[in-house]
């Protein structure tokens, strides 16, 4: 991971959400844009940890108020290849150490 990256999170007000259907669907609301297409994994023995990734998503292009967070999340989903849940969080890990996403789990409504 490139520590000089830094920590990079979307602003308080932009709304980003992902949805991972049992049907291998998932929905992203991504500010002000939406995605949709597939996602697969592969569980560990221990089911906390494996391997994971994401067809082609299909995103809508609206201009978002900067910074553009959306755009950053779509293309780097063709290269998250692992998960972790931990603590509630789902984190998703890029190809070559090039970082990771955390989610926060909710409830479904």
């Amino acid at each position: 991971m490139d520590d000089s990256i830094g920590t990079l999170r979307p602003e308080a007000s932009q709304g980003f959400t992902m949805r991972l259907n049992a049907d291998g669907t998932v929905n992203l609301q991504l500010d002000c844009n939406r995605a949709n297409g597939t996602w697969s994994h592969v569980a560990s023995e221990s089911g906390d940890s494996g391997s994971f990734s994401f067809g082609p998503l299909a995103a809508t292009r609206a201009l978002c108020s900067p910074p553009n967070f959306d755009e950053r999340v779509v293309r780097d989903s063709e290269y998250v290849r692992s998960y972790l849940l931990r603590d509630g969080r789902l984190y998703l890990g890029l190809m070559a150490d090039a970082g990771i996403y955390v989610w926060e789990t909710t409830t479904a409504d």
